[in-house]
């Protein structure tokens, strides 16, 4: 018989592991409720899953066990925050209502966040943008583990996006999705639990296609849909590397230190109001 976690149980498991590692208790609090939030949405690879990496982050020294980040407002529509190498998530919880308050100001906002370790889904992000009114769109790169359309060796990272758009009187519009064939962390489970892959999702390290994922980890994933998936995974390497000062997928590998947990990655959140007459009905 299997034993299940209530909710309470996997904030306290994340949390009891994060700071008995070191981490302080906000950031800490952030993380575990970025964790319940992946459990309790059903998204299985962005949640406990993940804690072993958090954990190996803050134990490699890697991320800061006490940061101290900073938020810089270079214009009325441009917030650029330094996470000084915290996880993402304590950014979101410290400064996400900066984003919304300047976008309601004056109609539009940008949130860069740069040093930080994302190892999180971006829909808990823009579905807060979309339940304080505004459109939010969250997007950002990673490790190269994407071969491009019509190529054979990894240059992008699965570079997911995120879209919310609000409702009046109902949950918002939400999507979430890697611009790869599949989610990397969706592979790892695959591998860790001996399932085949969907046809297409990727290439072993001869080009070649499997559906067997220890090969396609060992080789590369597919971007979704062709050279538009393609097309779209480099726009999100540009718009979250060098648009906001950070690296591209190939330059992040070079100083990642292989400890299990996430690359340094970079994030672009932006928002606009949203008027009653654009709700759908």
């Amino acid at each position: 018989m299997k034993n299940s976690l209530s909710l309470e149980d996997i904030y306290n498991l994340a949390y009891n592991t994060l700071t008995k590692c070191g981490s302080c208790s906000k950031q800490a609090e952030a993380v575990a409720q970025t964790i319940l939030s992946a459990e309790q949405d059903g998204s299985v690879s962005h949640g406990l899953f993940r804690l072993p990496g958090y954990f190996n982050s803050l134990k490699s020294g890697k991320v800061n066990l006490n940061p101290n980040p900073s938020l810089n407002k270079v214009t009325k529509a441009v917030l650029k925050c330094d996470g000084d190498r915290s996880f993402a998530p304590l950014i979101h919880k410290l400064y996400l209502n900066e984003l919304i308050k300047s976008t309601k100001e004056i109609g539009i906002g940008v949130l860069s966040i740069q040093r930080v370790a994302h190892f999180a889904s971006l829909w808990p992000e823009t579905e807060t943008l979309a339940e304080s009114g505004l459109i939010g769109i969250a997007c950002t790169s990673y490790l190269p583990v994407v071969s491009p359309f019509g190529a054979s060796e990894k240059l992008f990272g699965t570079n997911p996006i995120s879209f919310a758009w609000p409702r009046k009187n109902d949950h918002p519009v939400v999507f979430d999705m890697a611009t790869s064939s599949l989610a990397l962390g969706d592979v790892q489970i695959a591998a860790r639990d001996g399932h085949e892959l969907p046809v297409g999702t990727g290439i072993d390290v001869n080009g070649n296609a499997t559906t067997d994922p220890n090969q396609v980890l060992e080789g590369m994933l597919l971007p979704f849909g062709g050279y538009k998936g393609s097309h779209l995974s480099m726009m999100i390497e540009l718009l979250a590397g060098p648009l906001v000062g950070e690296t591209t997928s190939d330059i992040t590998e070079e100083n990642n230190i292989d400890d299990g947990g996430p690359p340094p990655w970079r994030s672009i959140y932006t928002s606009h109001v949203s008027r009653d007459h654009f709700w759908p009905r």
